[in-house]
């Protein structure tokens, strides 16, 4: 399956150092005074963002060092979470759920009420 072809970063040099500029595309990264730029899904992040739960997840692709592939703006590195199990309990993907009031504590103190389901109402 081809998600992306025809991609290429003109300038992208470096070999290993390269990687950083994978969503970047900021070229020369072997130079001294390197600064990279946004990356690809921070810039997505900026304009669909506030349209999901949570604006960007930044999530490792190995345990081994300390790499991300994740910039702002600024180009400063977003550290990425190595742990699937701690980007679980890290996030509200187990949001407990409150539990709602019997209905009997929804109408007042020695008031009577009845209970119906929308659908009913009205009718």
């Amino acid at each position: 399956m081809t998600v992306l072809s025809g991609v290429s970063h003109p300038g992208v040099t470096g070999a290993h150092a390269a990687e950083k500029c994978f969503l970047t595309g900021t070229p020369h990264p072997e130079r001294g005074g390197f600064r990279n730029g946004i990356s690809l899904d921070q810039f997505a992040a900026e304009r669909v963002g506030n349209q999901t739960r949570y604006p960007s997840l930044v999530l490792a692709m190995s345990s081994e060092n300390n790499q991300t592939l994740s910039f702002t703006r600024r180009g400063a590195p977003i550290p990425a979470e190595r742990s699937p199990n701690r980007s679980f309990q890290n996030s509200s993907f187990k949001e407990k759920r409150k539990k709602s009031p019997p209905p009997w504590k929804l109408c007042g103190r020695n008031k009577a009420c009845s209970i119906s389901s929308p659908s009913s109402q009205g009718n």
